[in-house]
């Protein structure tokens, strides 16, 4: 009985470890560096962008770089996309602040914006300059004595963010996929 339980665990390990290897051979992991924040993101053999981010890590907050928002500090997540599409997924954090939520979305201000009508909260695209992005601001996604959470997410970039200017730590985890989006006829 030992004999046989000391084997299939050998085999068992054995196992793990070439599918690790395996699935190590089929991407690659590359680090972008943009305006003081690094990203990791998946790409394939070829270079070119993935469709799919999934990540664990910690990470430490930086300056906001969106114009405006110097005072506040930021944990960029899900990088923004330059190809059109949007990331949807899902996210799971701690945090050793209370943190806001943001997701980021391409915005171009339609004609009939006035003092009626109104405008999202927009700023300066820090990431493609001469456009603008929409921010969700989503509060109260963290509360005490634990600052932590999990929730869906669908836009161009996903970030966490304090507007108090002091820095925080995150840990988290993100599993989101690219998608191309559809138009409506």
């Amino acid at each position: 009985m030992y004999l046989k339980t000391k084997i299939l665990t050998t085999v068992s390990i054995i196992g793990a470890a070439l599918l690790l290897g395996a699935l190590a051979a089929a991407t690659t992991t590359t680090t972008l560096t943009t305006s003081n924040q690094v990203f990791a993101q998946q790409e394939n053999q070829t270079g070119v962008q993935g469709d799919l981010l999934v990540i664990q890590n910690t990470s430490a907050s930086k300056q906001d770089p969106v114009p405006g928002h110097e005072m506040h500090q930021l944990v960029l997540v899900a990088p923004p996309r330059q190809d059109g599409k949007i990331w949807s997924g899902v996210v799971t954090f701690t945090a050793s602040k209370a943190v806001d939520v943001v997701v980021l979305h391409p915005y171009n201000k339609p004609q009939t914006v006035n003092q009626t009508v109104g405008e999202p909260l927009n700023a300066p695209n820090p990431f493609a300059p001469g456009q603008n992005i929409a921010i969700t601001l989503m509060t109260k996604q963290t509360d005490r004595p634990v600052f932590s959470g999990s929730l869906p997410f669908v836009g161009t970039a996903l970030a966490f963010h304090t507007t108090t200017g002091e820095p925080f730590i995150v840990a988290y985890t993100l599993d989101a996929i690219a998608k191309s989006t559809t138009t409506s006829k």
